[in-house]
């Protein structure tokens, strides 16, 4: 938890609105109502100014306390959030997972079942049948240039796990189809 007590949450609190703060009382209190027009909006703006000048060290110490705020909020409501991230997800899991792909290997959702079409939808190794939205042993694994972000093809779940284990090598695969060839089958 980040804050060890309350005033602690309420210093926070104050850095963060400090600057908006100010001007709201300001106006709240009507000191600008007496002035003229030209004078109010050169205050204004004055203090516009002076809201977007944060220096390097209060704008890295705001980031650092809203990011233990975050963990400290998500630590408190995990089963809320994680709650409603499932509906969202399984509200719209096309729309989910095409952001996972773009984020991830920058492909839509679309060119993915492209891929999968053009697969036949069957892994691009082994061959065995991929389904879409069934297990997830099942569902089509994106393959993927580890040096780039150039996506190869779909695999299934053995295949994928086996280039993995094989760190994409293949002069250690090469070995391993030799060493399949002289040892055969016991």
């Amino acid at each position: 938890m980040p804050y060890k007590n309350h005033d602690d949450k309420l210093r926070y609190l104050r850095i963060y609105y400090r600057d908006h703060a100010s001007v709201l009382r300001r106006y709240a209190r009507g000191r600008y109502k007496n002035l003229p027009q030209e004078e109010r909006d050169r205050i204004k703006e004055r203090d516009r100014k002076a809201r977007e000048k944060w220096s390097p060290e209060r704008l890295e110490a705001f980031k650092a306390t809203k990011a233990e705020y975050s963990k400290w909020y998500y630590a408190r409501n995990k089963e809320t959030i994680d709650r409603q991230r499932q509906q969202r997800y399984r509200k719209d899991r096309e729309s989910a997972r095409g952001h996972d792909l773009k984020k991830k290997y920058g492909i839509s959702f679309q060119q993915y079942l492209d891929l999968l079409k053009a697969q036949d939808g069957k892994c691009a190794i082994c061959g065995k049948t991929l389904e879409l939205w069934g297990e997830k042993l099942k569902q089509p694994h994106v393959d993927h240039d580890h040096g780039s972000t150039g996506v190869r093809g779909l695999l299934c779940h053995s295949c994928n796990l086996g280039l993995g284990y094989f760190r994409d090598e293949q002069a250690v695969l090469h070995r391993a189809i030799q060493y399949l060839r002289e040892r055969g089958k016991p």
